[in-house]
């Protein structure tokens, strides 16, 4: 009897000293977790032992190690991602031609520049609510809707002569270079307006003097 207690109670202090043993790592995961998702990834777990428990120490240092080169990289990724963006939209905004950007499917104007709202008489908000059909005289759309699609598929860059409706209803004749480019993961048309009108006066002026001479 006296040798089933002291084997007993040997049994319960090594249950007990194996359940501390698990129990203090167990806490520290379970800490360490916690911490990590709080968003310190500099934390690691403090276990150095040669059995399971170690091993699993190692790698879920491993793993928080990964984690925080990942998310790293990717912080890095969007401020340059960030930065491209305002040197695009410096660019943008600053250029003396008119930029549009419109929506290749629906032809709705999706973007436009400080030149473009200039020349056309509208606000950027206006210009967001607008169609490529609002921009041209209703004459004119057959022939601009026939330039979008070439430029659209590539067949020519530069639309010429492209007659341009104003707010006021008055129209203006430009050059449009034409371009696809990817914004928030979509592809849309950027047009690039340059404003021959006065270029087309002075050569009607010329043609007319001319003609005179002759």
């Amino acid at each position: 009897m006296i040798f089933g207690i002291a084997g007993s109670t040997s049994v319960i202090i090594l249950g007990i000293t194996i359940a501390s043993s698990m129990s203090k790592p167990i806490k520290e995961f379970t800490n360490a977790t916690g911490i990590l998702a709080s968003g310190n990834l500099n934390h690691r777990v403090q276990i150095s032992r040669n059995d399971d428990i170690g091993i699993l120490a190692n790698g879920f240092n491993t793993m928080a190690e990964s984690l925080d080169k990942e998310i790293t990289e990717h912080k890095l990724a969007e401020e340059s991602l960030r930065e491209s963006e305002q040197r695009f939209k410096t660019m943008f905004n600053s250029a003396i031609d008119g930029i549009l950007v419109a929506d290749p499917d629906t032809k709705n104007l999706y973007l436009g520049n400080n030149a473009i709202c200039r020349m056309l008489g509208y606000t950027l908000g206006e210009i967001m609510t607008l169609n490529v059909t609002d921009i041209h005289p209703k004459e004119s759309l057959p022939y601009v809707l026939e330039q979008f699609e070439k430029q659209l598929r590539g067949g020519i860059t530069a639309a010429k002569d492209i007659p341009v409706k104003r707010k006021d209803g008055s129209v203006f004749y430009a050059d449009i270079n034409a371009s696809r480019i990817t914004l928030d993961k979509k592809t849309y048309l950027m047009g690039i307006f340059r404003d021959i009108t006065e270029k087309k006066r002075i050569l009607k002026e010329l043609r007319t003097l001319s003609e005179s001479l002759e």
